[in-house]
């Protein structure tokens, strides 16, 4: 951090529903987490929220 940065720490209440987050792959959780990750990152640098929902929901891929 540059030497004058201030940090500040916000509080945010997270609410996350993920109830087909078990049923996925591996892999594709691990994907899942990592978008969670920077969505609220992206929220924490760029939104003055309070509270932020977080809703997964497994659903299969539509035929070609």
């Amino acid at each position: 951090w540059p030497p004058n940065h201030k940090m500040v720490l916000v509080t945010v209440t997270v609410d996350v529903s993920a109830p087909d987050l078990a049923t996925l792959p591996t892999r594709v959780r691990d994907e899942v987490v990592a978008v969670v990750r920077e969505a609220l990152t992206n929220v924490r640098k760029h939104a003055a929220a309070g509270r932020v929902t977080v809703a997964i929901e497994a659903r299969p891929q539509p035929s070609p």
